[in-house]
Order: C-alpha cells, then sequence, then structure tokens
C-alpha cells in the first residue's frame, strides 16, 4: 500500500453501526484501513492506554462534587452518565422507563470519568448513554461498589453492612 497517498478514512455504516474504515489512494482505489499499517499507527494509543490515562485525569478532577452513575433494571441496558444530584437523576429517567431501574453504582469523577467509561465501554455502546449490559460493564459496577464498602468500613463497619445488605436487596445506591 501507498502510504504517501493515503486520503481521509472513508467510514462504512450499517444502520448506526460502524461496519469498516477504508482509505482511498489516489487512483481512488478503496483500501481496508489497518491501523497498524497507517502512517500514524506508531503515535495512536491503545484502547488500554487511553482509558487509563482517562482515568487517571478523572481521578485529578475532585473539584466538582458530580458523580458518575450507572443506573439500570435487573435486565437490560444499562446507563452511564453524570450529575449532582442522583436521586433526582435516578426519578427522571424512572418516568421514562418503562422497567423499574436503581443506582447501580456511583463513582467519584463527574464528566471526566463519564468520559472514561464511555471510552472504555464504548464497545458495548448501545445509543445515547446506554450501554449493553456485559460482563466487563458489570465487573465495574461491583468494583466501584466494593470499594466503596471499603471506605465506608473504615470510617463505620456498622453502616458498611448495612449498605451491603441494602446492595444485595437491589436498593444500593
Amino acid at each position: 500500500m501507498d502510504t504517501e497517498h493515503i486520503t481521509p478514512l472513508v467510514p462504512v455504516f450499517e444502520g448506526n453501526a460502524l461496519t469498516i474504515l477504508w482509505t482511498a489512494d489516489l487512483k481512488r482505489n478503496l483500501l481496508p484501513f489497518i491501523p497498524e499499517r497507517h502512517p500514524l499507527a506508531e503515535q495512536m494509543e491503545s484502547l488500554e492506554t487511553m482509558v487509563e490515562r482517562l482515568h487517571l485525569l478523572a481521578d485529578q478532577d475532585n473539584l466538582r462534587p458530580e458523580k458518575c452513575y450507572f443506573i439500570g433494571g435487573e435486565e437490560g441496558a444499562i446507563k452511564i452518565g453524570k450529575t449532582l444530584n442522583p436521586q433526582a437523576r435516578l426519578r427522571q429517567i424512572q418516568m421514562c422507563s418503562p422497567i423499574k431501574v436503581r443506582i447501580l453504582a456511583l463513582a467519584p469523577g463527574g464528566g471526566a470519568r463519564e468520559r472514561a467509561y464511555h471510552v472504555q465501554f464504548g464497545e458495548h455502546w448501545s445509543h445515547g448513554e446506554w450501554h449493553n449490559r456485559h460482563p466487563d460493564i458489570l465487573a465495574e459496577i461491583d468494583r466501584i461498589n466494593a470499594d466503596l464498602a471499603a471506605t465506608i468500613a473504615e470510617d463505620d463497619p456498622e453502616l458498611a453492612a448495612e449498605f451491603l445488605a441494602r446492595l444485595m436487596e437491589g436498593e444500593g445506591e
């Protein structure tokens, strides 16, 4: 492939899903885009590196009181968003939802954390801020809740026990 004459990428969609990226040479031949062969490939960071960098930025974004939330039902899609008031946001989403939803997890970091999670779980994206339920997302929800329980346990073991009991009953926030 002649990398000196690569024109911009040409995305091909089926419905709303990106199926493949093509490049076109000067003769208008379409070639499949293979990132490893692209001239800028060595400058591109991996998805894992990008997610790690975004989470580090979110860790440093402690000035805002926003929370990043995971909201969903017992099954189906999970919404990843940010809010200053998780309970009010839950009520807003519940009004528009045909199923009962609850706060599955809350993480510090607001918008920066939300962006990191949207990149991290982009392959499970459904629409808007909704993501298809996937073991990777559920594992992160479990990790967030375990970290929160450990933090609470350090300060107040009885409150931690109550939190975990509520979480097991499906009422955790």
